[in-house]
């Protein structure tokens, strides 16, 4: 994915800061990477989406295995992490759109993988299983449209205040808050495991001590 999106805009796979200036308008959590004199909307104004029909939310499915997040499609600026493909979307009832200019997604738009077979049911099948268990998951719905199915997921890092404006959450991973580099992120290649990570919460959370 990495390497299609790199490809779009002809700049190294590797030059991360080249790559958030043309996807890093929407990323994960509360960091959004704008263009000199601009702003982001305010959350009272309710942004600016793009609103799809069904025939554009198909040609879009069909799009993304070539050209992850819609990456230079007019003037997107979209990204998710992950080798999946996925979408940042806004969800306003039955309604599905494109967040320009700054506005936030509130949910993941998540295609069938075509190497799997029923992805898309078996993933919500789980995510209902874990809601049934009380684990309490992302909340999420199966859509189809025509022969195409996909997931929609509920951003866990994004909240409404009390008058119902959609406003972005700040998260990390264990990785990021224990400054491990993504090519060490698995405890098998020397990331951090539960140990480490339960530490980290138990000192960030309760009186201040070291850090590991």
């Amino acid at each position: 994915m990495r390497r299609l999106i790199a490809q779009q805009f002809q700049v190294s796979r590797q030059n991360d800061f080249a790559l958030l200036d043309h996807i890093g308008g929407e990323c994960a959590g509360a960091v959004t990477f704008l263009k000199p004199g601009h702003q982001l909307p305010h959350p009272a104004m309710g942004g600016e989406v793009e609103w799809l029909n069904d025939d554009e939310l198909i040609s879009i499915l069909d799009e993304l295995p070539r050209r992850p997040m819609l990456a230079g499609k007019d003037g997107l600026r979209l990204s998710l992490a992950g080798a999946q493909d996925k979408l940042p979307v806004v969800v306003n009832g039955d309604r599905i759109g494109l967040p320009r200019n700054g506005t936030p997604s509130s949910h993941i738009l998540k295609p069938a993988i075509r190497a799997v077979e029923d992805s898309v049911s078996n993933e919500g099948f789980c995510m209902a299983l874990a809601d049934a268990m009380q684990l309490k998951p992302a909340r999420s719905r199966i859509y189809s449209i025509r022969d195409h199915h996909f997931l929609l997921v509920e951003r866990y890092d994004r909240t409404h205040d009390s008058s119902g404006n959609l406003h972005r959450l700040h998260q990390e991973d264990f990785c990021q808050a224990l400054s491990v580099v993504p090519e060490m992120k698995y405890q098998n290649e020397g990331g951090p495991d539960l140990a480490q990570c339960f530490d980290l919460v138990r000192c960030v959370t309760g009186t201040p001590c070291a850090r590991i």
